[in-house]
């Protein structure tokens, strides 16, 4: 789906100077990037925010084992 929108000349010329000097073809492929990057930002600060809700568990609850084994065991009966 394409979307019209009005941005300012000097963003539009921004942007195309921006893909000119990153090599790409239009400005249409930086706002790609930039999307792409902000994606990348957000998965990271999941990311982040998982290893840290690990690690408060670990010390609030100690280290669990693996119940890969358990499960496995259980199958099997």
């Amino acid at each position: 789906m394409k979307v019209l929108i009005e941005i300012p000349d000097e963003l539009y010329e921004w942007l195309k100077k921006e893909a000119q000097r990153r090599g790409l073809e239009n400005a249409e492929c930086v706002i790609q990037e930039l999307q792409h990057a902000e994606e990348m930002r957000q998965r990271r600060e999941a990311v982040d925010r998982i290893h840290k809700l690990q690690k408060e568990m670990g010390e609030k609850y100690g280290v669990m084992k693996d119940s890969v084994d358990l499960i496995r065991e259980d199958r099997e009966r």
